[in-house]
């Protein structure tokens, strides 16, 4: 599936499970076989690696495919805020993973997150080639000999405060 096609999902209406419209058979705007994980009591788990990440209400949660490196996407529902994570099995380079459109211009390591990994946590800005699609703030953990990259993408008229609502997401994931 095309990253286009991906964006284009999470920027349409959202829909929980199994709600449609009146008249209307609802149908998912793509399945996902084999996922990542689900949301069961307003918590998203991991079933691979066990991790779980609160998704409260005004946020809508993604699996990605259990193969796959993307385990999640939440996006806010009334913001044009999105959270990813992904996990590198076996990576032991903290640096950030290469995307297309955006070049990691600030990097660096430290302890300025609250998310608990097995050492340093690496933090990374990826700015976009297009000053209008979302700026990319990254902060990436070995944990339990994975790399996870857990991303806030924020909306360049909302650079602050999209990333504070992402950072507010993340700060629940429980390993």
């Amino acid at each position: 599936m095309s990253v286009m096609a991906v964006l284009l999902a999470l920027s349409c209406s959202a829909r929980g499970p199994g709600a449609t419209d009146p008249g209307e058979n609802a149908s998912p705007l793509f399945e996902v076989q084999n996922p990542a994980g689900e949301v069961i009591e307003g918590r998203f788990r991991d079933r691979r690696y066990g991790w779980e990440l609160p998704i409260p209400d005004g946020w809508i949660a993604m699996s990605g495919p259990d193969a796959g490196l993307m385990r999640v996407s939440v996006q806010k529902v009334d913001a044009d805020v999105r959270v990813e994570i992904w996990v590198f099995p076996g990576g032991v380079d903290l640096a950030a993973q290469r995307r297309e459109g955006c070049i990691w211009t600030y990097q660096d390591e430290g302890h300025f997150t609250a998310l608990d990994g097995d050492g340093l946590t690496h933090t990374a800005t990826c700015v976009p080639d297009d000053p209008s699609r979302h700026r990319i703030y990254a902060s990436i953990v070995r944990r339990g000999g994975q790399i996870v990259q857990v991303e806030v993408h924020a909306p360049v008229d909302a650079l602050v405060s999209g990333k504070e609502a992402g950072d507010a997401l993340t700060r629940g994931l429980v390993w």
